[in-house]
C-alpha cells in the first residue's frame, strides 16, 4: 500500500508542480498590490485585451493630454497622471490646460483640480456650482474661460467660484469642438483591465474559462492530497523506525 501511494504521490507532484509555482507567484503579487500599484496600473497589451474577447472596435480610447510636467491620460474612467491614478470622470476629459502652476482637468461633469506633480487639491462639480456638462474650456487674459451650451463663464480655481458672463468671443473658432480635442490627444486601444485583475483571474484559473477553473480545482484537491499522503508516509515510515 505504502508503494503505490509513493508512486502516486511522485506522479500527482509532478502535474501539480506548475500549478503550484503559477499560485505561488501570483500569491506573492497579489499580497502587494498596493506597492506596486497593480490596481492602478492598466493592461495595454491587445493580445490579453482580447483574450477577454474583446474586439478592436470593443475597446475604449485612451488619450493623451501631454503637459509641462508629464502627461495625463484616460482610461475609462480613470483619470491617470504620468501613470498614477489621481480620480475618474464618466468621459473622457475636454482638455486639460495650466494655469498658475496647477493642472486643470476639465470633464463634463467636474473639474479637477491638480498640483503639476500630480497630486489631487480639489474636485470642482456642481456642488459648487459648476454648470453641466462643460462643452469646453480656454484660458486667455480674463483667466479660466468655460462654455455650457449657451451659457459662458469664468472659474476662480483658487476659490472654486464661478462667475457668469458673455465670454463668448474666446470661443469662437473655426475649428469644431471635436477637432480641438483630438490636437491634444492620440487615440489607441486599451481597457479598464489592471494587472491586479490578471493576476486574480490568474490565480483563480479563471483566465482561462470553465476549464480553467475545474483545473486549477483539481490541482487545489492534488495538493491537499500531496501534504496528506505526505504526512501518512511520514507516520508509516517514523513506525516502521520505531519498531526496529
Amino acid at each position: 500500500m505504502r508503494r503505490i501511494l509513493l508512486r502516486w504521490h511522485r506522479w500527482v507532484g509532478l502535474y501539480v508542480s506548475l500549478f503550484a509555482i503559477l499560485l505561488a507567484l501570483t500569491g506573492l503579487l497579489l499580497n502587494h498590490t498596493e506597492t506596486f500599484k497593480l490596481d492602478e496600473k492598466p493592461i495595454r497589451s491587445t493580445m490579453i485585451l482580447k483574450w477577454y474577447g474583446l474586439e478592436p472596435e470593443q475597446l475604449s480610447q485612451q488619450q493623451h493630454y501631454p503637459f509641462s510636467a508629464g502627461r495625463v491620460t484616460y482610461i475609462t474612467p480613470d483619470v491617470l497622471v504620468n501613470d498614477s491614478k489621481v480620480a475618474e470622470c464618466s468621459t473622457p476629459p475636454n482638455t486639460v490646460l495650466e494655469h498658475q502652476n496647477e493642472l486643470l482637468v476639465i470633464c463634463q461633469e467636474k473639474i479637477l483640480l491638480l498640483t503639476l506633480s500630480g497630486e489631487l487639491a480639489e474636485i470642482i462639480d456642481s456642488s459648487y456650482g459648476l454648470p453641466v456638462p462643460i462643452d469646453a474650456a480656454v484660458i486667455n487674459d480674463e483667466g479660466v474661460l468655460l462654455r455650457s451650451g449657451q451659457l459662458f463663464f469664468r472659474l476662480d480655481p483658487a476659490s472654486g467660484t464661478i462667475f457668469p458672463g458673455d465670454y463668448q468671443n474666446a470661443f469662437n473658432t473655426d475649428v469644431p469642438i471635436d477637432d480641438l480635442n483630438s490636437a491634444n490627444s492620440t487615440s489607441a486601444m486599451a481597457h479598464s483591465i489592471h494587472w491586479e485583475r490578471l493576476l486574480l483571474d490568474l490565480h483563480s484559473g479563471r483566465l482561462f474559462g470553465q476549464w480553467g477553473v475545474w483545473l486549477f480545482d483539481i490541482a487545489a484537491l492534488c495538493i491537499i492530497f500531496l501534504a496528506l499522503s505526505g504526512v501518512w508516509n511520514w507516520l508509516q515510515l517514523r513506525k516502521k523506525t520505531r519498531y526496529k
